[in-house]
């Protein structure tokens, strides 16, 4: 996946790596499959960072998202930690969480 240009290209191995599979290599050279290439609309990937005060109560287990807004539009929902596996280790007080969310490029544009 290469999100900053739209595409989704495909490597073929179509065997298995090991020292007792198939050639005993454990390091291949891939080559890019042929007109297999898969197009999709760019995105860009933020680094959000989320400061949780240190102060009595701070903190929640609660669905946090954001909306990024800009001059082409806004992001719509997205929901930090969407996916993780840890979620529920997220916005504990004082803590500082960081997030790398991808955003569509023809959905935001900040100026």
């Amino acid at each position: 996946d290469i999100p900053s240009l739209g595409v989704k290209r495909t490597f073929p191995c179509e065997e298995w790596f090991g020292k007792n599979e198939s050639d005993g290599k454990l390091e291949k050279t891939l080559y890019p499959a042929v007109d297999a290439d898969k197009s999709y609309k760019k995105s860009t990937r933020w680094e959000i960072t989320v400061y949780t005060s240190d102060i009595r109560h701070a903190g929640t287990d609660a669905e946090v998202y954001i909306n990024m807004f800009g001059n082409k539009g806004r992001s719509g929902r997205v929901v930090l930690g969407e996916g993780l596996k840890d979620r529920d280790d997220f916005f504990e007080r004082a803590s500082v969480d960081v997030f790398t969310p991808e955003v569509r490029n023809d959905m935001i544009s900040v100026p």
